[in-house]
């Protein structure tokens, strides 16, 4: 099966929907969010689609758009870099960071002292 296309007015990206090995995770209350690629450089993204029993909350989709306009630019924080409509869904395009998920990170409680003992050490460079 071919993958999905998602178009911008920037960019092109695809993805599995319909493969299990795509969904990063399961469906969630707000959004289904799937691993996928830009096209032109074939760069790993994170393309999240509003739950599609939200399509007509017209406060959801306010809030969906939101987060990509007033999305935060940091080191710390995965980029929004578009969105996109396909139909009647709604998807966020997100760059995607291998590596521990908050989830994980704040059940690690030797992870996050070592971070804050780090943090406290740059600090008072």
């Amino acid at each position: 099966m071919p993958p999905f296309i998602l178009k911008s007015k920037k960019e092109s990206y695809s993805f599995f929907p319909n493969e299990k090995t795509s969904v990063l995770r399961s469906n969630g209350k707000f959004s289904i969010i799937y691993k996928g690629k830009r096209e032109s450089d074939g760069t790993e993204v994170i393309i999240k689609m509003l739950h599609p029993r939200l399509i007509k909350n017209n406060n959801q989709r306010k809030l969906f758009v939101r987060e990509y306009l007033n999305s935060i630019k940091s080191e710390f924080i995965a980029e929004v870099l578009d969105i996109c409509q396909s139909g009647k869904n709604l998807y966020l395009i997100r760059e995607f960071v291998d590596g521990v998920s908050l989830c994980d990170y704040k059940k690690d409680k030797k992870m996050v002292a070592a971070i804050k003992k780090a943090g406290k050490e740059q600090i008072s460079l």
